[in-house]
């Protein structure tokens, strides 16, 4: 609880005393002094302030008091202590006596050495309850309800006045001569007092010396969202979150922390840690969460060694921390309506599309008439008054739909001084594309126990089930196979029976009816179980040992069943009945398990002598996972069967298949950091780590780190700045550190035999074996060394910026050697790579309130965050061409390799003139493109690496939070730019794809000879030569730019005041009411479906969810 902020919210209230009970009833026999605090609490209605390390070393209380005043009560409680109280408006403020020096009588000497005054906030308020202290010495008083306070100064002691009080900044201030001293204290800054979660342990944020971005579980709860990685998207500097899909329950999240870190995409995931433990971050539900910390440089993440080379996330769950006994029941539950973000728009008049289609066969050189449409039936289609006859039939429409999703949370906390949190979480999405859906169910429970005064110890249970249902074929697949239908046919025949449609001419192009798909469904369940249980014990003062084990346990069933599912032509349904059915699949089925068990044990010392603070800590962690899986398939069912199960298919054929695998880790860690004053932080990190990845003699890595920081605002020379308010804190940081990346298979050194090769020997066959490839006992970890330094500023108490910069390279990157065919084998993994990443990161945040006038109550709140990089190829060996891309050192990594559009050939005189291109059969129309090396001939050659877009410029997001008198406003913003995306022969974008609609915004596009467009070439039909001259030859021309903004979310909600719910008399203490709107606004010029899929991803795609919700939140 920031203790400032309530203590003034508390000043400002003025409540008219005489309201409330100020006689107290209580007997109690030795008990803690907290209870006794509640038990006043509730009988007066008075507040209690108190540090909670004061209050643990009080003995036990007795005290028998009927009917007697607060103060007699409160000195009663606090006789034989060393605690005193002081009372401001309706809050009791408890603290540690100090020693007071009796005030002489007068004499010429003793008024010389008495210093009087009066101690204010910054509003002008009396601060009754100030320390006054000589600094050095325990001589001092405390200032009375009016803030004033008088202080002798005996000779021959120190000069210096030190004022502190809780929530605000302690001053000191040189007497002098002078006999009256005024001061004014100012509050301490939020961001001052804020605890960051690091790793193994927790650092004021002003002392952090790395580079740690951190979100409150409150802010990610905003977003109605399943998976709590999909609320972090755009919310923190550095971290480039990117969804692939909206399909439910496989949103496909990819994580990046200060970009790619090897050659592998997968292997550039950053370590996710659960209360410190490795786990899945969408085990949870967002409400379960208190906090996330992402640890971005190697000072922050070293201390994890070999796997936080791509940076970590540590999650905090909630853990039900509550002193009060009370027992607090939370509900919160969301409803939504979604449906896609955005569709493109293809053409679904019937009409329309057989005279383009005829029309692109003859640009491309088909004039064969039984290839192409009648023109009496375009005319049927143009004059038919009969939609069901002669459609025009949108299959992208048909297969969206609008479906709901319904989120509820419900938890339980409570406990003195064994607390405790659960909470249960149900979750029910429906695809916004027929046939999929996902469940889940989340149950949390989080304990700690205070078991004694020098021992904590605590329990964390986790469960998780998923169920997923959708068509065999998958999200993307079943996107395009919706749309790969012209609109001269519906779904389904038009005579009631349900049966499904293949299409209505024998020359159209189709893909197979994926509404009769859907019925193949294949089913995913899963489970999670997590368990975590730890001791916190004090040895003595500044010394702890704490120790964690865990388990975590996955697994996974998987089942997917099809029988065959005929379909019919439109017009002919029974004549040409099973003109293309759905093909049986059988029934295949796996089954996995990943069981995961880690211990980890720490001594940590945390002390302070004077103006030097240190702490160090040393740890020793084991971790271990053993994977297994199982799976079985018969592809032949007896016709009709609906009886899944692998013993109701044919025994012939059947398949059956297996694999397991493990990996274990040992480690030592430690942190040793230093600090004087406050103003000069140090820090080292170092981990040892051992990984059965790799080879025996080369398994073991040491993983160091060192930084620093300066507190700027904090010397003298800043004074006349901090006096005024202009810099309330200022910090200079850096670091440089060395991680390791243990994503790397689990047994690269090793060689690969294939078995079950039979050979002759003598007159039989002889099972034998073979090495097929060569291996390299040698392989080491991929290193990453980075190098950081950041900027902290906080001004005005309202402005906070962070700014950084760094470089990260990486080392030793595996990869397949580069070895001459006429080897035989498969060439070895070697360390040969490097990669490196320099870039920037900016947040800024500001936040301000309105105590009077007509907006009183006003309080608002504007962040904004930016950061890019630049990815270089450092070290790769031969330039290796991958068609459209390329990887060549020098430029970023897996460049896009291109030829340059250079406009439209308008007539065959530019074609006769211009190089030639890939043959001699360009036409007016087709794409001219540049002849970049001058030969006179264009071929691919003439590609160029183009070093932007493969990875975006930069990424952005924004938040505005407004709140006034219970109502509130939030909007949050989402971007990226300069990311571009490649897409060759693509269902959707290359006209009449496999059988799918030109786009309609294209059709007045296309050049013609009466359209000389210098954009678009002329229209072909997908299989003729003219369209591989336009899509087979990667060019700019099939370069999209993805870049996007998007609205992620806006809120408005309704928070009840707590004298309305008391009234109410069923015992609410909070409720909100609030309505929503997610990614209901994307600006871009892409367009697919989703610019936020990859630069390699399909250009339709399962699209993210545009949804609009309701919902409330509410405590009892």
């Amino acid at each position: 609880m920031k203790l400032t902020a309530f203590l003034l919210t508390v000043a400002c209230l003025h409540v008219n005393a005489g309201a409330f009970s100020q006689n107290v009833s209580i007997s109690v026999h030795n008990a803690p002094l907290k209870k006794v605090f509640n038990e006043i609490r509730k009988q007066t209605k008075y507040n209690f302030l108190y540090p909670n390390e004061l209050l643990d070393r009080v003995a036990g209380v007795t005290v028998d008091l009927k009917s007697v005043p607060l103060e007699k009560a409160l000195h009663a409680c606090l006789e034989n202590s060393f605690l005193e109280y002081s009372i401001v408006e309706k809050t009791v403020i408890i603290k540690q006596k100090t020693e007071r020096t009796p005030v002489p009588p007068p004499s010429v000497e003793a008024v010389e050495n008495r210093v009087r005054g009066k101690v204010t906030d910054e509003n002008g308020s009396p601060l009754p309850g100030v320390s006054v202290v000589l600094k050095g010495t325990n001589k001092g008083a405390s200032t009375d309800n009016n803030g004033e306070y008088a202080i002798v100064v005996p000779d021959g002691t120190s000069k210096i006045l030190v004022y502190s009080f809780i929530g605000m900044e302690q001053k000191e201030v040189n007497i002098g001569s002078k006999t009256e001293i005024n001061v004014v204290l100012k509050q301490v800054v939020q961001q001052q007092q804020e605890i960051v979660v690091v790793g193994y342990g927790t650092q004021k944020k002003v002392n952090l010396t790395g580079s740690v971005a951190t979100v409150k579980g409150a802010d990610l709860a905003k977003r109605q969202v399943i998976n709590p990685v999909a609320a972090l998207e755009g919310m923190l500097p550095g971290v480039q979150i990117t969804q692939n899909s909206g399909q439910p329950g496989a949103e496909n999240l990819n994580v990046l922390i200060r970009g790619q870190g090897t050659y592998s995409p997968a292997g550039s995931a950053p370590l996710v840690l659960i209360n410190g433990v490795p786990g899945n971050l969408s085990d949870y539900s967002p409400t379960m969460i208190e906090s996330i910390s992402v640890l971005k440089d190697a000072a922050s993440a070293s201390i994890y060694g070999a796997r936080a080379a791509n940076g970590v996330i540590l999650v905090t769950l909630k853990s039900g921390i509550n002193r009060s006994g009370k027992v607090t029941v939370s509900y919160d539950f969301a409803g939504q309506m979604a449906k896609a973000t955005r569709l493109p728009k293809f053409v679904t008049n019937s009409a329309q599309y057989m005279e383009l289609f005829n029309q692109a066969n003859i640009n491309g050189g088909v004039n064969n008439p039984d290839l192409m449409y009648p023109q009496s039936v375009i005319d049927q289609y143009k004059n038919s008054t009969d939609p069901s006859k002669y459609p025009n039939a949108d299959w992208q429409g048909l297969m969206f739909r609008t479906a709901p999703t319904y989120l509820h949370n419900i938890s339980i906390s409570g406990g003195s001084k064994t607390s405790y949190d659960a909470s249960i979480s149900y979750n029910d999405q429906q695809g916004i594309m027929r046939g999929f859906s996902y469940r889940k169910y989340n149950a949390l429970f989080n304990m700690t126990s205070e078991v004694s005064q020098r021992l904590r110890a605590g329990l964390t249970m986790g469960l998780k089930s998923g169920d997923q249902s959708q068509p065999i074929n998958g999200a993307d697949d079943a996107y395009y196979q919706a749309l790969a239908h012209p609109p001269t046919a519906l779904p389904w025949v038009q005579d009631g029976s349900g049966r499904y449609t293949y299409r209505a001419f024998p020359w159209e192009y189709v893909r197979p009816n994926q509404f009769a798909a859907n019925e193949q469904v294949a089913r995913n369940v899963d489970y999670a179980a997590n368990a975590q249980l730890w001791l916190d014990l004090k040895l003595f003062k500044g010394l702890n040992w704490y120790t964690k084990g865990a388990v975590n346990g996955y697994f996974n069933k998987n089942k997917a069943f099809g029988n065959t599912i005929p379909t019919y032509n439109f017009f002919h349904p029974d004549s040409m009945a099973l003109s293309n059915n759905i093909p049986a699949i059988g029934l295949s089925e796996y089954m996995d398990q990943t069981i995961y068990k880690s211990i980890y044990t720490y001594l940590n010392y945390d002390n302070a002598f004077g103006d030097h603070h240190i702490g160090v800590q040393a740890g020793y962690s084991q971790e271990e996972e053993n994977y297994s899986k199982l799976s079985g398939s018969r592809p032949s069912f007896s016709t009709g069967s609906t009886l899944q199960e692998l013993n109701a298919g044919d025994a012939t054929p059947q398949f059956n298949g297996g694999t397991s695998n493990t990996w274990a880790l040992r480690s030592v860690f430690g942190r040793a950091k230093y600090d004087f004053k406050g103003k000069y932080l140090f820090e080292f990190n170092m981990r040892y780590d051992g990984s059965s990845r790799l080879a025996p003699e080369k398994r073991f890595g040491i993983f160091p780190s060192a930084s620093a920081g300066w507190r700027i605002s904090e010397e003298r020379f800043m004074d006349a700045l901090k006096s005024r308010g202009i810099v309330n804190d200022m910090k200079l940081r850096a670091s440089w550190g060395k991680l390791g990346n243990q994503n790397i298979g689990n047994y690269p050194y090793q060689a690969l035999v294939n078995l079950g090769n039979p050979y002759p020997f003598g007159n039989t066959l002889q099972t034998g074996a073979y090495v097929s490839g060569l291996n390299n006992e040698n392989i080491t970890w991929e290193e990453t060394t980075m190098s950081d330094a950041g900027l902290d500023l906080t001004m005005f108490n309202h402005f906070n910026l962070v700014f950084d910069i760094y470089r990260k390279q990486t080392e030793n990157i595996l990869r397949t050697a580069q070895v001459a065919y006429v080897v035989g084998l498969t060439p070895p993994t070697v360390n040969s790579g490097a990669m490196r990443n320099t870039g920037m990161e900016l947040a800024i945040s500001y936040n301000n309130s309105i105590k009077s006038g007509a907006m009183k109550d006003f309080s608002y709140n504007v962040g904004f965050n930016i950061s890019g990089f630049r990815n270089t190829t450092v070290k790769f060996g031969a330039q290796q061409d991958n068609g459209n891309t390329v990887i060549k050192e020098g430029t970023p990594w897996n460049s896009w390799y291109l030829l340059q559009m250079d406009g439209i050939f308008q007539t065959q005189d530019e074609v006769n003139k211009a190089p030639k291109q890939f043959g001699d059969a360009t036409q007016a129309g087709d794409i001219r493109y540049k002849d970049t090396n001058n030969d006179g001939v264009i071929d691919n050659n003439d590609r160029v690496v183009m070093t932007k877009g493969v990875f975006p410029s930069f990424v952005y997001g924004a938040t505005i939070s407004l709140a006034w008198k219970g109502f509130d406003l939030y909007t949050f913003l989402q971007g990226v730019k300069g990311q571009y995306g490649f897409y060759s022969f693509t269902a959707g974008l290359t006209p009449f794809y496999a059988g799918t609609p030109p786009m309609a915004d294209k059709v007045d596009k296309y050049w013609t000879p009466q359209n000389h467009s210098n954009t678009d070439p002329i229209l072909y039909f997908y299989t003729t030569a003219g369209a591989q001259r336009v899509w087979s030859h990667p060019s700019t021309y099939q370069l999209f730019d993805k870049s996007y903004m998007r609205v992620k979310q806006m809120q408005v909600g309704y928070t009840v005041p707590a004298a309305s719910l008391s009234k109410t008399h069923v015992g609410l203490s909070y409720l909100r009411i609030f309505v929503a709107a997610d990614n209901f606004l994307t600006f871009t010029k892409f367009p697919g479906t989703d610019p936020e899929k990859p630069q390699d991803g399909g250009f339709l795609s399962y699209p993210q969810n545009k949804a609009f919700s309701f919902g409330i939140s509410a405590k009892f």
